[in-house]
């Protein structure tokens, strides 16, 4: 069950730079699920929304990783809970802080002290339902 998504965010590309900007967002779910089934449905709405696996860190259309499961550490070749390079990214610490302002990651932290380090990597461009709606009525949405 969703519980709370935050704004979508605006960032740079890491690693592969000649490409498009890309659009994140941090979403908080309830689910009675094992990690490793959790695991099969995120690759699943990745198939269903057309993602391609290509070059590493390079342009794709979708990409949905596990952050967090609870307090589980987990380190099997296809999933590592937390996410290893979580705390290194702008464009998951902010959306992240935004639902969870006091949330104090593994390793030391919390996620809004950790967020405010380079704040101007990324930009706040509105909640998912607003920016849907103005594509709507700018007529823009491709069907």
């Amino acid at each position: 069950m969703l519980k709370r998504v935050s704004s979508v965010y605006l960032t740079h590309p890491l690693g592969v730079a000649d490409q498009p900007d890309f659009l994140n967002l941090v979403a908080r779910f309830e689910a009675r699920l094992m990690p490793a089934e959790l695991l099969q449905v995120a690759l699943r709405a990745e198939d269903r929304l057309g993602r391609v696996r290509g070059v590493r860190w390079g342009p794709r259309t979708v990409d949905v990783d596990i952050l967090l499961i609870d307090a589980l550490r987990i380190a099997e070749p296809d999933l590592i809970v937390p996410h290893p390079r979580m705390r290194e990214r702008q464009f998951v610490l902010t959306p992240l802080a935004e639902i969870a302002l006091e949330l104090e990651l593994p390793g030391g932290g919390l996620v809004r002290e950790l967020a405010e380090r380079d704040s101007a990597a990324v930009r706040r461009l509105g909640r998912l339902a607003e920016l849907v709606r103005r594509e709507l009525a700018a007529g823009e949405v491709v069907r």
